[in-house]
């Protein structure tokens, strides 16, 4: 989706300077919490139940949260990202999600951090001042099911929430999605782990917001149904893989988190009169498949329908761009492509 991603040197400091040498590796608590993180096969709460787990969480999950978070802003048109003034982080944990808007959000200057457990946020606010020491941060502590709109009922431009949908049952999870809904200002984001059980958190809000009326700008392409939801795609869903630094990462190189978010906004003129209410015309939804004189592009198309394009050398700068696409790119209808049947036999990683 985008270029690796890294802590800030002041977060990465701020974030040295909480843990206990000792804990930066394996510690007490790890093993138990990214089990419930990442490899959880039913949706669940997943919260931090110790201080333990909070330090294993501010080593091993804030930076791939604040790196997921930051790939899903950085799709935001830059019209957008410029008005967002004020912002609410829902279920905000330790603060990865609002330091990534602290420092994706040239305009942010407040952000409201809300989450059940005091310990944690006490842990955010430093972190989210490391990563913007000029934003206003406030911490409410509340039950993101108890209802966003009783602790911050003055709305806010932006309204997200990340790896949280999918802790919570889905009449809970409904109730969470339609009250950032109608706090939102201007967007609502919802970044979700990109497994199965993240995807069918991610799905189920994506139409609610679509039913309440909002135009999605990405990753999604369409307000159709998703074509990687529909029963028949087997072990097909829709998720990106994105590469981040761990500072604390003993060997040196790269980690990857793999993700499912929607980037909302509201249908308004003021949205319409900024250029920026157009999503992308298609998506490249896996890995593209580079061949000798050709590349082969799996696409989520403007028409709510995957496709199968073909890009060959003799297509000129337009082979040179699928050359260097990647998957979760946007892929123009202006470029080149030829039709060339349906995804199924995908080489991507389905995982």
């Amino acid at each position: 989706m985008m270029a690796p991603l890294a802590l800030p040197e002041p977060v990465a400091e701020a974030l040295g300077r909480m843990l206990d040498p000792a804990r930066t590796g394996q510690g007490a608590g790890q093993g138990a919490m990214i089990e419930r993180y990442r490899n959880r096969r039913e949706p669940g709460a997943a919260g931090l139940v110790s201080d333990a787990e909070r330090r294993a969480y501010l080593r091993h999950r804030f930076p791939a949260t604040f790196a997921a978070v930051s790939a899903a802003l950085a799709t935001m048109p830059p019209a957008l990202a410029a008005g967002i003034a004020d912002a609410v982080d829902l279920g905000a944990g330790t603060g990865a999600s609002a330091a990534a808007a602290a420092v994706r959000l040239p305009g942010l200057t407040a952000m409201t951090i809300i989450d059940s457990d005091r310990a944690a946020l006490a842990l955010a606010e430093p972190l989210v001042a490391a990563a913007n020491p000029d934003l206003a941060v406030t911490t409410r502590t509340a039950d993101a099911a108890a209802g966003l709109a009783r602790v911050h009922s003055g709305g806010a431009d932006l309204v997200m929430a990340s790896y949280l949908l999918n802790e919570l049952p889905g009449d809970r999870a409904d109730t969470v999605t339609d009250a950032m809904w109608h706090s939102a200002r201007r967007a609502v984001l919802i970044v979700e782990p990109g497994s199965r059980v993240g995807f069918a958190a991610l799905i189920r809000a994506r139409q609610r917001l679509i039913d309440l009326g909002a135009r999605l700008l990405a990753p999604c392409p369409h307000v159709r149904a998703c074509p990687m939801g529909e029963p028949g795609q087997g072990d097909d869903w829709c998720h990106f893989p994105l590469g981040y630094d761990d500072p604390f990462e003993d060997q040196q190189g790269r980690s990857t988190e793999k993700i499912s978010f929607v980037l909302a906004i509201l249908p308004s003129d003021e949205t319409d009169a900024d250029g920026i209410a157009s999503p992308a015309d298609n998506r490249i939804v896996k890995a593209p498949m580079r061949r000798t004189g050709h590349v082969v592009l799996d696409l989520c198309t403007r028409s709510g329908t995957l496709e199968r394009r073909t890009v060959t050398r003799r297509q000129g700068k337009d082979y040179k761009a699928a050359r260097a696409a990647d998957w979760g790119d946007a892929w123009p209808d202006t470029q080149a492509g030829d039709l060339s049947g349906g995804p199924s036999d995908t080489e991507g990683d389905p995982s």
